[in-house]
């Protein structure tokens, strides 16, 4: 059935998963592509949609600041330094054109830009464990296990400034997180109150609120500029 002269198909059942796959990756983008020109930034990944995807082959992230029309392109003018290699994971967001909104570490940095959207295998479905001490530059989270499913969640940052000789330092201004919380349908979510840790929708609206979630090798975090004076805890962090 389905072979020439009436002869089973010979086709392989990896190339089906692999079509399976780019069919997935293609419905998630159609749902990203509200706009006839899509944002690339970090706050267009940082959502609680994200999606994780390995990279199929090594490529350029393209520039989210080239504001020629023919960005985002394969041409030199619009390529960025920063190469992602094969089996890589990054985190995706909205497309346009052939090109999908991408984040990831490198180094000691965390670069959004623009990769091909055919280089991009999605990972879908997996349940990750939250334990461990996660880390980004300026930034630690520990995540320990208390009793039950509860998790105690507590973390430090502080920016680093460049002096005039160009040495990094340690600012003054401080975050601080501390929190006892039940993950919910694959996220944490809280507020921090003046008497404990209450839930995301609670509390002032000065209180610091933080979501976060696994995906692929990071601890993708989200808060909303109130958990300390000039310092945030979104970003990427990837475990010690």
């Amino acid at each position: 059935d389905g072979g020439p002269a009436g002869k089973p198909c010979s086709c392989g059942a990896g190339a089906g998963r692999r079509s399976m796959k780019q069919a997935a990756l293609v419905a998630i983008l159609l749902a990203w592509s509200v706009y006839a020109r899509a944002e690339c930034r970090e706050e267009s990944v940082l959502t609680r949609g994200v999606i994780a995807a390995r990279i199929e082959r090594a490529a350029n992230f393209v520039n989210v600041y080239a504001k020629r029309a023919h960005c985002p392109s394969v041409e030199r003018a619009c390529q960025m330094a920063e190469t992602v290699k094969a089996g890589e994971i990054v985190l995706i967001g909205p497309s346009e054109r052939d090109y999908t909104c991408a984040m990831a570490n490198i180094g000691q940095r965390e670069v959004t830009g623009w990769l091909p959207t055919s280089r991009l295998v999605p990972l879908l479905g997996a349940v990750l464990p939250w334990e461990g001490r996660w880390e980004r530059r300026d930034a630690v989270i520990d995540i320990a296990h208390t009793s039950g499913r509860r998790l105690r969640v507590s973390g430090l940052t502080t920016p680093s400034v460049i002096d005039p000789w160009g040495r990094v330092m340690r600012g003054s201004q401080l975050g601080e997180l501390d929190a006892k919380v039940e993950p919910a349908e694959g996220l944490i979510l809280f507020t921090m109150g003046t008497d404990g840790t209450l839930g995301y929708e609670d509390g002032a609206p000065g209180n610091c609120r933080v979501w976060m979630l696994r995906r692929g090798p990071y601890l993708v975090v989200r808060d909303n500029d109130r958990c300390g004076r000039g310092v945030s805890f979104s970003g990427l962090y990837r475990r010690h």
